[in-house]
């Protein structure tokens, strides 16, 4: 079954909120973004918007990977990772029942396209 389809961009917009409040606060850092220029009021809209970007660094001091510029594109190519190699979670999201180690995993794959950390 495609998941894909049953996650709103409200829920992605939640996914993202938590991932970059507290799921993936441990490995990332926002070199970068166009936050102002969007008229975003929350940072987690950027990645909603067509015209958005986040340049997204790696905070491990690790160097596990270099900075990656983050779009829309990126955030829909996450979520069929996301849909793809972690279906367990995924319908865990649909059904209501996830938290920030969810959201971190699924902003792994938007900013890394892998599951990396944790």
């Amino acid at each position: 079954m495609d998941y894909t389809d049953l996650i709103t961009k409200k829920e992605l917009g939640y996914l993202i909120c938590t991932a970059l409040e507290g799921g993936s606060n441990y490995w990332y850092m926002i070199e970068k973004s166009n936050f102002k220029e969007v008229g975003a009021k929350f940072y987690h809209e950027v990645l909603l918007d067509p015209k958005g970007f986040m340049v997204i660094s790696d905070s491990t001091g690790e160097e596990a990977f270099e900075p990656v510029k983050v779009t829309l594109e990126d955030v829909l190519k996450g979520l069929e990772l996301f849909v793809k190699e972690r279906p367990d979670l995924v319908r865990e999201v649909i059904q209501g029942s996830w938290d920030a180690d969810h959201a971190d995993v699924f902003f792994q794959y938007v900013v890394l396209k892998e599951h990396i950390f944790g």
